[in-house]
C-alpha cells in the first residue's frame, strides 16, 4: 500500500508510479518495478523520493544519451564482479549515494517539498546469497521532513 493515499496533488509535481508494492510508512519495503499494475498512477512525497533515488542509483553513469552525468557506477561494479565482499559493497554504495545525492540536489528547486528532499541515506544491511545469486541491500532513506523508510533493493549478482 503506497504512502500517498490522498488524491490532493494541488501545488505538487507528480511522477509516474513505477516502484510498486511498498508500504512507505517507516517500515521495510521490498522494491519492485512495474508499469503494468499501476498504469497511470502518480506519486508524490517519500514514495516519489524513493523512486527518484533508485532510478539515479541504479542507472549506469553515462548511459543516458542526453545527460552523460546521470547515474552512478554502482551497477557496473556489480556486473563487473568488482564487489567481492561486504566492505567493497559498502564502499561502492557510499560512493553511489554521494553521486545520487548530488544529482537530487542539482534537480531540486526551492519549491521541492521537504518530504521529497533527501536528507540522508544509511546502509542498514547487506545480504549476499551466492546460492540464489542475489544481493539484497537495505537502506534507510530520511527526508528533510524527518520521514524515514527502509527499502530493500534486490540486485542479481554476476556469477563467476
Amino acid at each position: 500500500m503506497p504512502l500517498n493515499t490522498s488524491t490532493d496533488y494541488s501545488d505538487r509535481t507528480r511522477d509516474l508510479l513505477i516502484v510498486q508494492d511498498g508500504d512507505y510508512t517507516g517500515k521495510e519495503a521490498l522494491v519492485a518495478f512495474s508499469y503494468g499494475v499501476a498504469l497511470g498512477k502518480v506519486t508524490t512525497g517519500i514514495q516519489k523520493l524513493v523512486q527518484k533515488f533508485l532510478v539515479i542509483f541504479l542507472t549506469d553513469e553515462g548511459s543516458v544519451t542526453y545527460d552523460s552525468t546521470f547515474g552512478t557506477a554502482f551497477m557496473p561494479y556489480v556486473r563487473g564482479g568488482l564487489l567481492r565482499d561486504e566492505a567493497d559493497i559498502a564502499a561502492a554504495f557510499d560512493q553511489a549515494v554521494s553521486v545520487t545525492q548530488e544529482r537530487l540536489d542539482l534537480d531540486a528547486s526551492e519549491d521541492t517539498p521537504d518530504d521529497e528532499t533527501l536528507e540522508s541515506v544509511e546502509l542498514t544491511d547487506i545480504e549476499i546469497s551466492r546460492e540464489t545469486g542475489l544481493l539484497r541491500l537495505s537502506a534507510r532513506l530520511t527526508t528533510a521532513a524527518g520521514e524515514s523508510v527502509t527499502v530493500v533493493i534486490p540486485i542479481a549478482l554476476v556469477t563467476p
